[in-house]
C-alpha cells in the first residue's frame, strides 16, 4: 500500500506539474527510485472510469491533487490498476490513479501513435469485461522531459466532437483533437458566456439547437467541406445543406464563410463546455 501511494503521487505530480509547486530535481530523484528514466521519451495516457449504468460526462477541469483517490477503498482502484498494468507493462511504464477514478499511464511505448492507440482500445476491453467499467481516454502528446507533461485538462471531451463514438459510447482521443476545448476552457467563464452570447445572439434557444449546433461542430471539424463534414455527422450531403441554410436564414450569418462559421463553432465548443448536460 506504502508502494502504491507513491506512485499514485509521483504519477499525479507528473499529471499536474507546476514548477511553482513541484521541485523538478526531486521529483527526477523519485523516478529514479522507481526504476524510472525521467529523460526516456514517454506518452501521458488520461483516462476516467465509472461503472456500467452511470452515465459517462466525461473529463472536467480539476485542480484537485487526488485527496478522493485514498479515500476510496483499495479493493475497487486495485483490479483496476492491475489490469492497466497488464497492458501498459514495459520496464519504464508507470500506471497509477491521480484522482478517484481516473488513471495516468506514462508510457515509453514504442512504434508510434497506432501502437498506442491499439494498447488503449484493448484496455477499453478488458476494463469493460472485466470490471463493468466504462471509460473516456485522453492520449497526450510525447514528452522528452517532465516540463513538457502539461495536463490536458479538458471539460467533457466526449461531447466536444462531431466523431462517434463507439458502441458503449467510449472514444480515444489525442490530446491534439481537444486543444479547441482546451483553450477554451481556459478562458473566464464570464467572457466565454459573453462570446458565445454575441455570436450565437437567439440562435442557441432554438428547439434544434443540438442538432444545429452538432451541425456547426461538424462543419468546422471536417474542414468546411460538405463531403467530410455529412461523412462525420453521418448525415446525407442534402441534409447537412439544408441545416447550412436553415442556421444562416436564422442566425443572420453566413456559415459557408469560413471566418465566420470558425467563430460560430468556437461559440458552440463554448456552449458545450458550460451545458451541464450537453444539451440533449
Amino acid at each position: 500500500m506504502v508502494h502504491e501511494r507513491v506512485v499514485d503521487d509521483f504519477v499525479r505530480d507528473i499529471a499536474l506539474y507546476d514548477p511553482a509547486i513541484v521541485d523538478a530535481h526531486a521529483l527526477e530523484s523519485r523516478a529514479a527510485e522507481l526504476g524510472l528514466a525521467p529523460a526516456l521519451p514517454r506518452t501521458a495516457v488520461l483516462l476516467r472510469v465509472r461503472e456500467t449504468g452511470r452515465q459517462e460526462t466525461g473529463v472536467r477541469d480539476s485542480g484537485e491533487r487526488g485527496a478522493g483517490a485514498a479515500s476510496r477503498p483499495p479493493a475497487r482502484r486495485l483490479p483496476v490498476l492491475r489490469t492497466i498494468r497488464g497492458v501498459f507493462r514495459g520496464g519504464q511504464d508507470v500506471a497509477g490513479e491521480t484522482a478517484t477514478g481516473r488513471f495516468t499511464v506514462l508510457t515509453a511505448t514504442s512504434g508510434g501513435q497506432p501502437a498506442l492507440l491499439r494498447r488503449c482500445e484493448n484496455l477499453l476491453g478488458l476494463l469493460h469485461e472485466r470490471h463493468g467499467w466504462r471509460c473516456t481516454w485522453l492520449s497526450a502528446n510525447r514528452a522528452r522531459a517532465r516540463r513538457e507533461c502539461t495536463p490536458p485538462a479538458v471539460t467533457r471531451p466526449r461531447r466536444c466532437t462531431s466523431a462517434p463514438p463507439s458502441p458503449r459510447g467510449e472514444r480515444i482521443f489525442t490530446i491534439t483533437e481537444l486543444r479547441v476545448p482546451q483553450l477554451v476552457a481556459s478562458v473566464s467563464g464570464t467572457a466565454r458566456h459573453r462570446y458565445a452570447d454575441s455570436v450565437l445572439r437567439e440562435l442557441h434557444h432554438h428547439a434544434d439547437w443540438p442538432v444545429l449546433r452538432a451541425t456547426l461542430i461538424g462543419w468546422a471539424e471536417g474542414g468546411f467541406s460538405l463531403l467530410r463534414a455529412a461523412e462525420r455527422l453521418h448525415v446525407h450531403r442534402n441534409t447537412l445543406i439544408y441545416r447550412l441554410d436553415k442556421i444562416t436564414r436564422l442566425s443572420g450569418t453566413d456559415v459557408r464563410e469560413p471566418t465566420r462559421a470558425l467563430a460560430m463553432y468556437l461559440a458552440c465548443v463554448t456552449d458545450l463546455l458550460d451545458t451541464p448536460s450537453g444539451g440533449s
